[in-house]
């Protein structure tokens, strides 16, 4: 059942939509429970105004109960509203937004941790694809603005001091899981998403690949697809079934997930001004939780870190020789 479809269920199907949230939240909070899991690093990459911003806020919704909105919204702008490389650990959740919920704070502190990358143009500006490499193998700090990443690489002379320029390790912002965002009205941003397979194709000297996490496709603002076949109910702001379904197979043929887009795309609908945020609207809630599932259940840090050794049994000590008075002097 698609968003839109369980957008519109109903009453009943609300309340079937309710138990199946609240059972996604309890295996969510049983991932959570293994402290040998490490924490996914999740990068949310698309152009500007695709609703990465809005995807945080809806996902901390869904954690919360609360639409407490901590990821600056652009509402479609030209413009992105994000200027630097955003870190929300915990999904964004905070301990204050669950003040009267502790039990549900400690029980959640192993949800990802997401990275929102400002939005883009469709252009391939020079450094991006450096800038990208060093962001996904974690060696840009978080909080860093876009516009320093793009001086700092057009400043240097050279390949080797680009990267010294900006390369400092940090191990726990590797990437894990990237999520393209891209919205439903818009068409596929194929220069960018050329840039990023580039990326992603880099092998080290031994031929392996460098990445080896998991890319997942966000189709964002599906509630302004119209699945009418009345095209008068079309309004400026949607669009047509059949113009949604030739982005999507753009999106597919360039991400090579045509053969299984169940398990690789995700059709999405954000809280908004659009759709009252005031409101539970578990339709919404229930694309966020089961988008958080799979991050945790496929990414690759889904594997356990090892555990710490048992420290060894110290050996007994060995019994001291019998004194031997036979040989003494006299």
């Amino acid at each position: 059942m698609s968003v839109h479809d369980r957008q519109h269920a109903g009453s009943d199907g609300e309340i079937n939509l309710s138990v199946e949230n609240r059972k996604l939240l309890t295996e969510i909070e049983n991932l959570c429970s293994n402290t040998r899991r490490k924490v996914e690093n999740v990068l949310l990459i698309g152009k500007v105004g695709a609703g990465k911003s809005s995807l945080i806020n809806s996902v901390r919704k869904a954690l919360t109960g609360q639409y407490i909105p901590k990821a600056p919204a652009g509402k479609g702008s030209s413009s992105s509203k994000t200027k630097a490389l955003e870190r929300f650990e915990r999904c964004g959740v905070e301990e204050d937004d669950l003040i009267h919920d502790r039990d549900r704070y400690m029980k959640i502190s192993h949800v990802p941790t997401i990275f929102d990358f400002p939005g883009l143009g469709d252009t391939e500006f020079e450094g991006l694809e450096e800038i990208l490499d060093l962001i996904i193998k974690g060696d840009v700090a978080p909080y860093t603005s876009l516009r320093y990443l793009i001086e700092s690489q057009n400043k240097t002379k050279n390949d080797h001091e680009k990267e010294c320029e900006l390369k400092q390790p940090y191990p726990n912002s590797k990437i894990s899981t990237i999520l393209f965002v891209q919205s439903c009205r818009e068409s596929a941003p194929k220069n960018l998403i050329s840039c990023l397979q580039k990326v992603l194709d880099k092998s080290g000297p031994d031929g392996k690949l460098l990445y080896t996490g998991k890319v997942h496709v966000v189709m964002t603002k599906f509630d302004l697809v119209n699945h009418q076949d009345n095209s008068d109910d079309e309004t400026t702001e949607m669009i047509s079934e059949d113009n949604y379904m030739d982005i999507e197979n753009d999106m597919a043929d360039l991400f090579n997930i045509d053969g299984n887009r169940q398990d690789n795309l995700t059709k999405w609908t954000s809280y908004s001004d659009r759709l009252d945020a005031e409101r539970d609207n578990p339709a919404v809630d229930n694309s966020a939780l089961k988008l958080i599932k799979m991050i945790m259940t496929h990414g690759t840090q889904a594997e356990l870190m090892p555990a710490k050794p048992m420290p060894a049994k110290p050996m007994p000590a060995k019994p001291m020789p019998a004194k031997d008075d036979s040989c003494q002097i006299l």
